[in-house]
């Protein structure tokens, strides 16, 4: 299960640099996007029960979006209220990517079913959710009920610049609180978090991915190991670390081990750097 947002995600590939005040050639593709959704996708692309949370707009963008997350096997538990939002992902020539984001009204959910964790056996939470709006405390009360019924919680970083808004020691307090089963940053979002420190606090599983280096996966007690993913030509990494999230919590509750929940993760993520967009690609990654 997840929480947080579904959006729009306009990805353009400039062709050339960024030509101010003027046209730059362009490669433009929507997909699905929202770091939550994506979880609940790759989830449910393993075979294993999926349930997203959140709020889309009333509008024809909103259905299409739910509509598209239960083509793909997710139970959807959405609301629609407001407008749906967009996010621009900007990949210049050289692969680097910047975001324009307009969450919309992802950010605005206030009200969950308070049976939603009945039935649940894993809660995750993008660090997106915790960063604005209703959805913040919303997310707040779902991770207290979470923690009381002892289901294993996970929370991903989501990204730096949020993370320097959100405050570094309120993260850390955050997982403080809820003592996750799992955390997954990538190698900033871990470097500002926690500086000389190669394993999150009060963590079971602190999961450190590199791109195309080595992911670090270090339990409580402090044991590590390095994996290596596998070799991709990537054509785009948006989506990436969601869908390595997505594969690693389907392996744990599969009953795998946590090194094989790398490896998935890693296989899931090289099939979305095949496809624009969080999109997962129908081809196997090479070895």
């Amino acid at each position: 299960m997840t929480i947080g947002d579904l959006v729009t995600d306009v990805v353009v590939w400039a062709t050339d640099s960024l030509h101010r005040g003027s046209d730059t050639p362009s490669r433009v593709t929507h997909a699905r996007g929202g770091s939550a959704a994506n979880v609940a996708v790759a989830v449910a692309s393993t075979g294993t029960a999926s349930r997203f949370i959140g709020q889309v707009g009333e509008d024809e963008r909103g259905h299409q979006l739910v509509a598209s997350l239960a083509r793909e096997g997710v139970d959807a538990a959405v609301r629609h209220e407001g407008t749906t939002g967009t996010i621009v992902v900007l990949v210049d020539a050289g692969g680097e990517r910047s975001f324009l984001t307009d969450r919309g009204a992802s950010t605005r959910l206030s009200v969950v079913d308070p049976t939603v964790l009945d039935d649940a056996t894993w809660l995750h939470v993008p660090g997106y959710s915790f960063m604005s709006g209703p959805l913040a405390d919303t997310c707040h009360r779902l991770l207290g009920d979470a923690v009381e019924r002892n289901i294993p919680i996970s929370l991903s970083t989501s990204s730096e610049s949020a993370l320097i808004d959100f405050g570094r020691q309120e993260f850390l307090a955050l997982i403080e609180a809820v003592r996750p089963t799992l955390v997954v940053a990538n190698r900033d979002e871990a470097r500002f978090l926690l500086r000389e420190q190669s394993r999150f606090p009060n963590t079971t599983w602190s999961v450190i991915t590199h791109g195309h280096r080595p992911t670090v996966i270090t339990h409580a007690n402090g044991e590590f190991r390095r994996i290596s993913p596998p070799h991709v030509d990537a054509s785009d990494s948006t989506g990436a670390g969601d869908a390595f999230t997505g594969g690693f919590v389907s392996a744990m509750l599969a009953g795998r081990t946590a090194i094989d929940a790398v490896e998935e993760g890693h296989r899931l993520a090289a099939r979305t750097l095949q496809e624009p967009g969080a999109r997962l690609s129908e081809r196997a990654p090479e070895d």
